[in-house]
């Protein structure tokens, strides 16, 4: 994360930095991003840049979180259905539908070019999944749970796998559709798992 020199700058040399790393990480690859072409478009010192990030996976790491939370998820929890299986499967589609968001355009461009780069798979679905679970959502369904595994433990999974197919569609937009099926077909696979009562019987063995 950045350091705190970084989120005391003023606010336009913040933003004309953030600007001209967003320009840069979205045009090339990750293995081509150049801190000097960074720095010149900002117009900051070289030696500035490294009192703010440690390295360019920093600045990276750091874009992706800062590009989610311009991001309003604030409706997506109200898109649970009564079932939380079927409501993950509609934020998977909400998410699709939010592609002409200028910021997510972004983030989806920077998941472009880095193809091979391992990235958070929540990708903000993690908010909008523990805003299900205060709806009750996760109570919907008699979930099995032990002393090891809980309710949030459920919950991780499922934003797990959506995030995933999130991933891969904003990579390959043009296998969405297929993508959308598989993501159908282990929720399905999931939602039998989670509530199976002979799974359950296993661990209690």
């Amino acid at each position: 994360m950045p350091s705190a020199t970084f989120f005391n700058l003023p606010g336009e040399k913040r933003r004309r930095l953030l600007d001209a790393a967003w320009e840069e990480m979205t045009a090339v690859s990750f293995d081509k991003v150049s801190i000097n072409r960074i720095i010149q478009n900002a117009g900051i010192p070289r030696g500035s840049f490294y009192q703010y990030f440690t390295d360019k996976l920093d600045l990276f790491r750091f874009l992706l979180s800062d590009g989610l939370e311009e991001i309003d998820f604030s409706g997506s929890a109200q898109l649970f259905c009564g079932d939380l299986f079927e409501s993950c499967l509609a934020g998977y589609d909400w998410m699709m539908e939010k592609k002409d968001n200028p910021r997510l355009q972004l983030l989806v461009q920077l998941v472009q070019k880095n193809p091979e780069m391992e990235l958070p798979l929540d990708f903000g679905f993690h908010q909008s999944m523990e805003q299900m679970a205060c709806m009750g959502a996760a109570q919907t369904y008699d979930l099995w749970k032990t002393d090891e595994i809980t309710v949030e433990d459920h919950m991780e999974l499922l934003c797990t796998v959506v995030g995933g197919a999130i991933i891969r569609s904003f990579r390959c937009p043009e296998k969405s559709g297929q993508i959308r099926r598989q993501l159908q077909k282990q929720l399905m696979i999931l939602k039998r798992g989670m509530l199976d009562t002979r799974a359950k019987g296993e661990q209690q063995e």
